[in-house]
Order: structure tokens, then sequence, then C-alpha cells
């Protein structure tokens, strides 16, 4: 009787658990939209009341869609079948694939009228007391990702010059003299203080554009010559590793098949539409909004690449050795077109080998830069750093044509400056890392244009 009782017990409770009700799931995800919906209305309303809408709007999400570009055909309209997400505006160009469109900006950076980044129009007629320094190259050149114009490397590059110039006025005997001291103690004394640069007004023009590889950038050369530039500083390499060597530029990605009247599919827009709806909700939003520096996930930067949008980048880069060698031997042929334009014009190139995130050496990166070289692999580090050898000794082959021309090979750069925290991306810096760079193309720059104490010599 017992053991019948135990069984009647235990077919009763199974019956309840069999006969128990669960929550349907059109009102239960109704639910969850509501509560979802209503959070994102909640926080814009305490931002807003509160003043912090900029800084969910400086959110890493908002600065790289504020640096992708968007693509517009000659007649200056969208190609429909390419993301439309991008604040960044280029036009198709026949001869360097395409441009950034001129007068344009966003809180992050400011394009001027012909088409550089930069925050005042530059007229043709340089004034007779301006040193220009012309700034060509990819993104980092560009100053992908940097918070502003002037936290670019290019403005503070200019501040620099300008800096020290302001020094010598207030201060002009803790520089060099122009001319030497008749005594050969003196003489000693006054070479032991800092160089003096050409009283001057130095004006640094950035006229970079995310995405160029040496091929557009030799292209843009001669339209920067217009400008009677007094010095050039190239600054790539990277996006050259990255670049097929069946192509010599960078151009629109997806333009064959947009031409052939082939595009993306309208699933694959609605899709991104809606990763980018999602991505600009406060809720995503908001445990990057608070942090100190923006981090910015490599995975997303990655659409910022123009020459890797189909593919990774470990898989972007040459594997086959041979094919290696063609991408480094496209990148000297092209230096070298301009490394005779500074032999024919007689003025400085200076020839930067851009830096990258990999080239930290012995020196500690920080957490976020340790977690983007994890992402990138094993294989791609391999890769990128025998890329980079090959890519410095063909920067030094094509300035041997020029006494003009200088190389400064910036990759592995800041393990000398013995910190982490410059990249953002594999190439993209940051502000801080901008202001090392600026530093080290002004101690170039300042060396070459320093003035050459004349010997002291009696009037006769």
């Amino acid at each position: 009787m017992f053991t019948t009782r135990r069984r009647s017990i235990r077919s009763s409770s199974w019956s309840r658990k069999k006969t128990r009700r669960f929550p349907r799931p059109l009102p239960l995800l109704a639910m969850t939209i509501g509560v979802l919906l209503g959070s994102e209305l909640l926080l814009r309303a305490i931002a807003n009341f509160s003043g912090l809408n900029g800084q969910f709007t400086h959110a890493s999400n908002e600065l790289a869609q504020s640096y992708q570009l968007r693509f517009l055909s000659p007649d200056r309209q969208p190609y429909k079948t390419l993301p439309s997400s991008g604040k960044l505006l280029a036009n198709r160009d026949a001869l360097m694939g395409y441009q950034l469109q001129p007068k344009q900006s966003t809180q992050f950076w400011t394009v001027n009228a012909q088409g550089f980044r930069d925050t005042d129009d530059v007229p043709r007629q340089k004034p007779s007391s301006e040193t220009r320094i012309f700034v060509l190259g990819g993104s980092t050149a560009f100053g992908q990702l940097s918070s502003s114009n002037n936290a670019m490397f290019a403005h503070q590059l200019e501040q620099r010059l300008n800096n020290q110039v302001t020094a010598q006025r207030a201060k002009p005997n803790t520089f060099q003299p122009e001319v030497l001291p008749y005594t050969a103690d003196e003489v000693e004394k006054v070479l032991q203080r800092a160089a003096r640069l050409p009283d001057r007004q130095y004006r640094v023009i950035n006229a970079a554009v995310p995405g160029y590889a040496s091929g557009n950038v030799a292209q843009i050369m001669e339209r920067v010559a217009d400008y009677d530039p007094d010095v050039v500083i190239v600054l790539g390499g990277y996006d050259d590793l990255l670049l097929p060597s069946t192509r010599s530029a960078v151009e629109i990605p997806g333009l064959d098949d947009i031409l052939a009247g082939k595009g993306e599919s309208w699933g694959a827009q609605f899709m991104g539409a809606i990763g980018n709806g999602f991505n600009n909700l406060y809720l995503v939003r908001a445990p990057q909004a608070f942090q100190k520096t923006v981090k910015v996930n490599p995975n997303v930067v990655r659409s910022l690449n123009i020459t890797a949008t189909t593919l990774p980048l470990a898989q972007s880069l040459a594997a086959n050795p041979s094919e290696l060698n063609l991408r480094v031997a496209r990148y000297r042929d092209h230096l070298l077109q301009m490394v005779r334009w500074s032999a024919a014009a007689k003025k400085p190139l200076f020839v930067g080998v851009q830096p990258e995130v990999t080239g930290y050496g012995k020196t500690q990166p920080s957490a976020e830069e340790v977690e983007i070289i994890n992402q990138l692999g094993k294989g791609y580090q391999d890769q990128v750093r025998t890329g980079y050898d090959k890519l410095a000794t063909a920067a030094a082959q094509a300035a041997q044509g020029s006494a003009q021309a200088k190389v400064v090979n910036l990759y592995g750069m800041f393990g000398e400056a013995g910190k982490g925290g410059m990249f953002l991306s594999p190439t993209s810096l940051t502000d801080q890392g901008n202001t090392v760079l600026a530093e080290r193309f002004y101690q170039a720059i300042a060396t070459d244009l320093a003035i050459k104490p004349k010997p002291f010599a009696t009037s006769e």
C-alpha cells in the first residue's frame, strides 16, 4: 500500500510538471523589447539632462564611423551598392582613384576647400615669409582616429617648429648664432647651444588621404607641387604590403562590380543598416563613453582599411615571398618617382616608414595594444615584420637617388619611447602617439633646416 501511494504521488507530481504553463513567446518578446526601449529612452533623457551627450558621442564606434570613407560618383552622388554609413566623403577620381571632397567637417576633423585636412584654406601663392611642409600618405599620415585636427601629428609638428622660432626671438642667446665668434674658445661654447631655425612662419599642410598606397601618393605629388612646397613628408608603406601586386594603386573597393551592374545585395545592405543602428544605441555606447581613453576594436577599424575590405588583414598580406617582393618593388619604384622630383626641385624629402603596432620590440605595450596584437595573430605578426624589413631596405635604396631625400624608419619607434598606449588599431595612433610622431619628424626636419653658423670674417 505504501508503494502504491508513493507511485501515486510521483504520478501526480509528474502530471503537475507536465501541465505547467510557460510564458508565450510573443508577449515575452514584446516585454523584452519594451524594457530595452524604455531603458534606451531613459538613458538618453539622463544624458541630455545632465549634459553628457558629448561624452556618449565620443564613443569608439562614433569615432570609427566619422573616419570611415563614403564614396561618391563623379557627379557627387553616393554609390547605392556601397556602405553609406561613413562620414568622410571621397569623390571618385580617374587619376588618383579617389580624393577627399572639399569643405566637409565633423567634430573630429575638418577638410578645407583644397581637399586637405586643414582648418584654413591653402592659397597657391605662397607668402614670402612662409615655409610650407606638405604631408602625404595614407591613414596614419591623415591622422586616422585622432580626436581633432589639432591632435594630428601634422598640426603638432607645425606648432613645434613655430614655437622654436618664438623662443629664438625671445632668447636669442640660447641658440647658435648665424655667425661664429672670433676666438676658438667662444666658438666651442656657442656650438653647444641648440641649433637655430630660419626665422620664418612654418605651415604644415596635411594632404594625406586614408587608404592611399604609394601609387596614389606618387600621383598626388604632382598636384601638391603646384602649391610650391619647401619640404615634403611621405609617410606610408603598410598599405603597399596589403595591396596585391597586380594593382598599381588603391581604388574604390568594389568599383569594377559597380560599373558592371553588380554590387552588395539588398540583404547585406539591410543587415549593415541594422548593425549601424545597433551601434548607435546609448545602451551599447554607455560602457565606452566613460572610459578615459577611446578604445577601438581592430575588427571595427578593419572596415576603415581600404586595401583589405574583403579579407582579414593576415590574409591580405603576401604569404608568397615572390608576391611580397613584387609589392615592395612597387613601393620602391613609386618612391623613386618622388625622389627624382626632390632632386630636380632641390627640396628636402623625408620618407617615413610608418609605425605599426607589432614594432614595439622589448617595450611593453598597453593592455589594449596586447589585445590588438593577439587578435591579429602570430601569422600576421611574422609576415608584417618580414615585410617591414623589406620596406626599410627599399626606402633606403630609393633615397640614394637624391641628396635631398632622407629616410625616417618609424617602425618600432615607440620601442624607443619606452611606453605603450600609442595605437588604437594596427596603424592608427592615439593622440599621444601623434605627439611622439610629430617630435620624431621635428627632430629630422629641424636638423635638416637648421642654420649652419658661418665662420667669423673680418670686413675688408
